[in-house]
């Protein structure tokens, strides 16, 4: 019952790899296939919509595994995180255990996480719009460094925000370019916001009907279907473009330049980075650390 309910994500699965450009193919495939089994236009509608506490907003963090057990850059980045925003921010790190008590996953989905039918990125896609759905706040990946101790106010009083893909095209699906609304690693919500009950839901009936993902990025496909139920939830979210917060990444496997690295950390609040980023050379990455690290000491 499983293979034959599973048959259509695992057929893309296979056939992508005939394809010329498998991640288009797999793309376009997957898109469909969410759209005509995963997404309905029966709109989750909350009357009473409860902004988030402006005076401390809780941050989201999550390392499934307790972050005593986290590779060093990500227990360093949190201490970094909880010395910039801990003034104005709740910081809530969270663990799988916390989970049970936070949010209602189904034993069917987190047996399908434990048996490894999903891997830890779809799972934390799952966590972080449930934990958004009933509590509202930001999510950060715990990847993320973070230069400022305020998050800009046009994020703060918007319902929810993404940072966005510039070559997303909302109700324009001729292709399979521009389905991808923006990052996931991110996400600001009041509590009970539309947009993100409609993602929550969304991802927890896949979770709870299918047992593989095809394409790394059905999160962001099924954000972007989620857009298109009501276009306003998309257009009245301020405008970031996602790329400024990648640039740090990139600049991390070259040569260490201060002058390029200071001018790109003042280029936005947050950073997207990664623990197994690879280094130009050891140096580069002890001096990469000490700038991002040590020099607060």
């Amino acid at each position: 019952m499983h293979i034959i309910k599973n048959f259509t994500l695992y057929k893309i699965k296979l056939l992508s790899k005939l394809n010329k450009n498998s991640q288009k193919y797999r793309q376009q495939k997957v898109y469909n296939f969410l759209k005509d089994k995963i997404i309905s236009q029966n709109i989750i509608k909350h009357a009473n919509i409860v902004a988030v506490d402006a005076e401390k907003i809780p941050v989201w963090i999550f390392w499934a595994q307790g972050f005593d057990n986290a590779p060093v850059f990500i227990q360093e980045n949190l201490r970094h995180t909880r010395k910039i925003l801990s003034v104005k921010y709740d910081i809530r790190t969270v663990d799988l255990n916390d989970l049970l008590a936070l949010i209602n996953l189904s034993d069917n989905i987190l047996k399908k996480y434990h048996s490894g039918q999903f891997k830890q990125a779809f799972f934390s896609d799952v966590v972080r719009f449930c934990l958004l759905q009933k509590y509202g706040g930001v999510w950060l990946d715990s990847t993320v460094y973070v230069t400022s101790s305020e998050i800009p106010n046009d994020i703060k009083y918007a319902d929810h925000f993404i940072f966005k893909d510039m070559h997303f095209i909302l109700n324009e699906k001729a292709s399979s370019t521009g389905l991808i609304p923006g990052s996931s690693w991110f996400l600001f919500a009041k509590k009970d916001d539309e947009w993100v009950n409609q993602v929550a839901e969304f991802m927890k009936k896949y979770a709870e009907n299918y047992n593989t993902v095809s394409y790394y990025y059905t999160t962001h496909l099924i954000m972007g279907l989620a857009f298109d139920i009501n276009t306003d939830w998309y257009y009245k979210m301020p405008t970031y473009d996602n790329q400024a917060p990648h640039q740090m990444q990139y600049l991390m496997s070259n040569p260490y330049d201060e002058k390029t690295i200071t001018k790109t950390l003042k280029g936005c609040f947050i950073h997207k980075l990664s623990y197994k980023q690879e280094f130009y050379s050891e140096i580069d990455k002890q001096l990469f650390m000490k700038r991002l690290f040590e020099d607060e000491l």
